[in-house]
């Protein structure tokens, strides 16, 4: 947030509402994903409703928050034996909503359920790089052939540069790279995760271990007795 209110473009504001509304889809889905207790249906609709916000304000970053959702949710679903089964479906429409109302709004618009046409905005005509991405990816500047770059510009350790002068952090000298031979259109100097949020990162990877090896048995044993109260 330091970073874009520093240098303010217009489409600036679309960052903030979309982190804004990332922040609170993800208190949702925390709290409908604790092991063992069973996902209240405010919760439920409020997790659908933020991933709607998400997705309505910036689809990219709205539509991994729509497929996590999906994907936990049929995951529970097919667990038989969990008893939040039953919450599994839930999730899975308060994730395939969104995701609907992005596509039938980007078909009213552009023809298409999630693409934009590049090759008729106005940049397009202008950057000739623009124009080299495109015919070098297919007409595309989205596919497998980013994930390189991407993972490696955004876990990097050393993706950060200190300065003498306030905030004394700052991005990169040099802008992003390319791996694997992708045609990159525009780069920036982009920090990396571990190197500008070492205690998040480290955190992440935690979580996810402690959770993969615990499982739902062992959430369900620590709840305890406030499980059976709030099923009840």
């Amino acid at each position: 947030m330091l970073y874009i209110a520093s240098l303010p473009w217009v489409y600036h504001e679309v960052y903030l509402w979309s982190a804004a509304w990332t922040v609170a889809a993800l208190a949702c889905f925390a709290k409908v994903a604790v092991p063992g207790l069973e996902p209240r249906r405010r919760d439920l609709g409020l997790l659908g409703v933020c991933v709607l916000g998400v997705i309505l304000t910036r689809a990219t970053a709205g539509w991994p928050l729509a497929l996590a959702t999906v994907a936990f949710g049929a995951w529970l679903a097919l667990r038989r034996a969990d008893r939040r089964s039953k919450a599994g479906a839930m999730l899975v429409v308060a994730g395939v909503v969104p995701l609907i109302v992005s596509a039938v709004i980007n078909w009213m618009k552009f023809h298409h359920p999630y693409m934009i046409p590049l090759e008729y905005i106005q940049w397009t005509e202008v950057s000739a790089r623009r124009r080299l991405a495109l015919l070098a990816n297919d007409g595309s500047l989205a596919g497998s052939q980013f994930f390189r770059s991407t993972l490696a510009n955004y876990v990097r350790p050393d993706g950060i540069r200190f300065v003498p002068y306030f905030p004394f952090v700052t991005m990169p000298a040099d802008p992003a790279r390319s791996y694997g031979g992708a045609f990159l259109d525009q780069t920036y100097r982009t920090g990396s995760v571990p190197a500008f949020m070492p205690l998040l990162f480290l955190l992440g990877i935690g979580g996810f271990v402690a959770r993969s090896v615990s499982g739902s048995d062992a959430g369900s044993r620590r709840c305890g007795s406030r499980c059976s109260v709030r099923s009840a």
